[in-house]
């Protein structure tokens, strides 16, 4: 009986370890080059979201995106206006089983596995040529979504 239980054991044991930890299939599809098209915001209107620690939401509209899939490295660029910024920034990213995109930035002299905060958002109706990113967000208690409609260059 001992014998059976370390059996199961040690099989239960390689099978949890064997799970999968990114959606490969999902990443292959990001790789290259991608547009934000439209920064679109359900469940609340006339409100302001920084996004990404970094911009106004609606800055991100024609924001250039690069995906490297086989080492899940990236880098994002804002275009710039007079009321947005502009600038490149490096990131490191994966998709997990679950379908969330998570996402770190990577500053000049970081290491990746050393920056403990990141974004986390849902990746919805991924094709070859087109994604959407969601944010979900909670604004003055109210559950609101920011959807980054992504289009291939």
């Amino acid at each position: 009986m001992k014998k059976y239980l370390v059996l199961v054991l040690a099989a239960a044991t390689f099978l949890i370890s064997c799970t999968p930890t990114f959606n490969n299939k999902a990443q292959s599809k990001m790789k290259g080059d991608w547009t934000i098209s439209d920064v679109e915001y359900k469940g609340a209107k006339g409100i302001k979201v920084t996004a990404f620690d970094d911009a106004d939401a609606k800055c991100f509209v024609g924001s250039k995106w690069f995906f490297l899939a086989n080492n899940y490295t990236g880098k994002y660029t804002l275009l710039g206006s007079d009321k947005c910024p502009s600038g490149t920034t490096n990131i490191t990213w994966f998709v997990s089983p679950e379908n969330n995109f998570q996402f770190k930035k990577v500053f000049t002299g970081e290491k990746a596995k050393k920056i403990l905060e990141g974004y986390e958002l849902k990746l919805e109706n991924q094709t070859e040529t087109a994604f959407d990113l969601v944010d979900e967000s909670s604004v003055d208690g109210k559950r609101v979504q920011i959807v980054y409609h992504f289009v291939k260059d």
